[in-house]
């Protein structure tokens, strides 16, 4: 015999004293002590009780003198502010308008005179868990909405200032407000890319905030990414050179397809690859970046970026996507950041239905592949 494994309060809003009656028998017998009912036979009672007491569910028939048919359920779910999740009780021949109440807001409908006890007690217990799920779901819905708008609001409070910081020493080194010692331009020269970090390092903790929230946006559309590769190696060639390292331009095929995805996300990852790359290569290294279509994934491009830096353990490599992770045995200069770029590059190729993942031995480099899809046909793919 069933019963149910906690104390069930139970709202009975049945106008039919028989069948309120055995309903009621039914569930004693089937699970003594487990429910308190409470009947009412009018829907003005009903609502008088669901605005006065505590009901863990409610069983409605629909057919009731003062109310009939889907206003009755309507009327009793929007009066009850504490939304008890209620199953319906109809006739066979107003089916439908059960179906029409499980369509706005109704856990379950029972057909009359085709339930025993054993169905109305799992139908109780599914209404009530289903709504404690809805009620979790909203809960974290809610909370992730709250967490995107605070961290939206910080950001942009932080971003503020230190927009005003960083123009401001800029106009001083470059001698817009007048001359300035070597002395105050060797201290200036080392705080303004320390701004220009900390502002990345805002805008890195904001993204990992919206993937969280799956607030981070991908907008698709079909892009040339031989012409995008080749702009972002040609942007970090400076960088490059100031730290006497080789930055190959990009390599691939003349008849390489179209990418499908979102420009700025796509740069997003290889602008985190590339400062890896810089980061962990010493002078006189190399960086190489190539791509391909994949032949044994059709409708993929394979993308790569090579270094002949210090390499990753065999340990590290197996979480250096996650969040807040750096390899500790590395140039000294190189540590800075949050170790969120990797982690981001993770969540936003995962969003294009790619994959990604580095291939290194400690002392011999790295080469961070991923892969994107050349079509919607190729995404639909990846998540089926």
């Amino acid at each position: 015999m069933e019963s149910t494994d906690q104390h069930v309060s139970v709202l009975l809003v049945e106008d039919d004293a028989n069948d309120a009656r055995l309903l009621m028998m039914g569930l004693a017998r089937a699970a003594p002590g487990r429910f308190d009912v409470v009947h009412a036979d009018r829907l003005g009672t009903a609502l008088e009780h669901v605005g006065s007491q505590n009901f863990d569910v409610v069983l409605l028939d629909l057919s009731l003198p003062d109310g009939n048919g889907l206003p009755t359920f309507l009327k009793l779910h929007n009066a009850d502010t504490k939304k008890t999740p209620i199953v319906v009780l109809t006739g066979l021949d107003d089916e439908a308008v059960a179906m029409q109440a499980v369509r706005n807001g109704a856990q379950d409908y029972l057909v009359k005179g085709q339930v025993n006890a054993q169905l109305v007690i799992r139908s109780i217990r599914y209404a009530i868990e289903r709504s404690q799920m809805h009620e979790r779901e909203n809960n974290l819905r809610q909370q992730a909405e709250m967490k995107d708008r605070f961290l939206s609001h910080v950001s942009h409070e932080l971003r503020m200032p230190l927009a005003v910081i960083y123009q401001a020493m800029a106009n001083v080194l470059n001698g817009n407000a007048g001359e300035i010692t070597p002395e105050q331009r060797e201290c200036l020269e080392i705080a303004v890319p320390n701004v220009k970090q900390l502002r990345r390092m805002i805008d890195e903790l904001l993204e990992v905030a919206r993937s969280e929230t799956a607030s981070l946006r991908i907008q698709f559309q079909q892009l040339n990414l031989k012409d995008l590769l080749s702009r972002t190696v040609q942007s970090l060639q400076s960088i490059a050179k100031s730290k006497n390292i080789c930055l190959e331009r990009a390599m691939f095929p003349d008849d390489l397809p179209e990418a499908y995805g979102d420009p700025s996300r796509i740069e997003q990852v290889l602008l985190n690859l590339f400062d890896n790359a810089l980061k962990f290569t010493p002078a006189e290294g190399v960086i190489r970046t190539r791509a391909h279509l994949l032949l044994e994934k059709p409708g993929f491009i394979r993308v790569a970026v090579e270094d002949t830096g210090c390499g990753v353990s065999e340990e590290a490599r197996e979480r250096v996507f996650e969040r807040f992770q750096q390899e500790p045995q590395t140039i000294e200069s190189s540590r800075s950041g949050l170790g969120i770029g990797l982690y981001l590059s993770k969540e936003l190729v995962n969003r294009h239905g790619g994959d990604i993942w580095v291939a290194s031995q400690p002392g011999q480099g790295s080469t961070f592949f991923f892969t994107l899809p050349t079509s919607p046909q190729s995404v639909k793919q990846a998540e089926g």
